[in-house]
């Protein structure tokens, strides 16, 4: 195109001086010279400037991270927030302020957030077992950094994050800021940028959960799952029939069957949780193959959809909505239901006190709980045909603390 300009500018001028052979040759006055001239001198840096716009763009663009401080510099640059903001969990992403958050490169299917920072970590998928892995922090108005490309093939996670580091694993568990990738032996990794990797392993017979409703960037409590024997192997056998006895127990509340407790990957404490591994809705997985004494790999995951009913309530029965926890002013502050799911307890993890802060006799059907931007974590419980909803736990718990110290007396 622009050589065809040139050929155009030349022929006209050629034909303004008599050149071209198609009109008399006349001389031209001394103003007609250096219009003529002027003309040629425009024309030509009007051609320049076109050709050199791209070469701007491409100066301007955001340059690629490569280094560990220069993805931190990256994160760094998001400003802090500037108003409250509220998030909503749902089965497809999560929504910022009541509006979903979509990502352009794919569907978010992973994901954690900080509601006090505004911190976000995700993963999209780009196509087939494809993944990017972005960080975010809502409201600022800045686009996501990219972290890294994740892939999930045959029950197995790669990710390499932008900076060259790979990791392998069962599980990939979003932070606010970060990523935890874990083994099928136990075994983890927390990639925070700007901190050292760190490595962490659950007690024996215990591994990280798949599901994690809870803040474990800010509380470092991670939730872990009993390893129990594959159906086939113990089909018929006196362990399964002894579980089963266990789990009826925990069922009825007269019995212990502490198959869940939360890991404190900094110090190694745990807090055992006195649910069952039996109640575990399955659904959530599928194309499993046994791959060990004790733990089935899985083709297919199908996220958070799982743990939705087809209306959209939470699927009661999955332990992901019977333990929640979160970091408070007070410390880590535990939820979860107990006694056939006759009682939701609220127990702060420092002085491991606990109290019943709601109750059904028929048992709460399923509970979900939120903290704002301030750090106040509210309960909202279906009971029944109702609802029930406490909007400070903190102060509920302190309360109902202060009326078992008054009966004891």
């Amino acid at each position: 195109m622009i050589n065809f300009k040139w050929v155009l500018l030349f022929s006209t001028l050629t034909m303004m001086t008599g050149c071209a052979g198609l009109m008399p040759s006349r001389q031209l006055t001394g103003d007609q010279l250096a219009r003529q001239q002027e003309m040629i001198r425009e024309y030509m840096a009007k051609m320049k400037g076109r050709t050199a716009a791209p070469a701007v763009a491409t100066a301007q663009a955001a340059p690629t991270v490569t280094t560990e401080e220069g993805l931190l510099q990256a994160i760094n640059a998001f400003p802090a927030l500037s108003k409250k903001v509220t998030f909503t969990k749902k089965q497809d992403s999560f929504e910022v302020d009541g509006v979903r958050f979509l990502d352009p490169e794919g569907a978010i299917k992973l994901y954690s957030f900080d509601v006090q920072t505004g911190d976000v970590t995700y993963l999209a998928r780009t196509g087939g077992d494809s993944y990017v892995c972005k960080y975010v922090r809502v409201t600022t108005g800045m686009e996501p950094v990219k972290i890294g490309d994740a892939v999930f093939r045959n029950g197995d996670w790669k990710i390499t994050t932008v900076t060259g580091k790979n990791f392998s694993g069962s599980k990939i568990i979003p932070l606010g800021k970060g990523f935890i990738i874990s083994r099928e032996d136990g075994s983890g990794f927390a990639w925070t940028p700007g901190r050292a990797l760190q490595s962490f392993s659950a007690p024996q017979g215990f591994q990280i959960a798949d599901y994690q409703n809870g803040d474990i960037g800010g509380t470092r409590y991670i939730l872990c799952e009993r390893m129990i024997e594959g159906q086939e192997a113990a089909e018929g056998s006196f362990g399964a029939l002894v579980n089963s006895v266990q789990a009826l127990g925990s069922t009825l509340g007269i019995g212990q069957k502490e198959d869940y407790l939360l890991l404190n990957i900094d110090t190694a404490a745990t807090v055992p949780i006195n649910i069952s591994y039996d109640l575990k809705n399955e659904a959530a997985h599928s194309n499993c193959r046994p791959a060990g004494k004790f733990v089935n790999k899985c083709a297919n995951v199908q996220f958070y959809e799982s743990l939705y009913d087809k209306y959209g309530n939470p699927n009661g029965g999955h332990y992901y909505w019977a333990i929640n926890w979160y970091n408070t002013a007070s410390g880590p502050l535990l939820l979860f239901k107990d006694n056939n799911a006759r009682d939701l307890y609220a127990q702060n993890l420092v002085t491991n006190q606990k109290a019943v802060i709601l109750s059904r006799m028929l048992g709460i059907n399923w509970f979900t709980s939120t903290q704002d931007s301030e750090g106040k974590v509210s309960v909202t419980a279906k009971m029944g045909f109702s609802k029930e909803h406490v909007a400070d736990v903190e102060s509920e718990f302190v309360a109902k603390l202060a009326e078992l110290v008054s009966k004891e007396k």
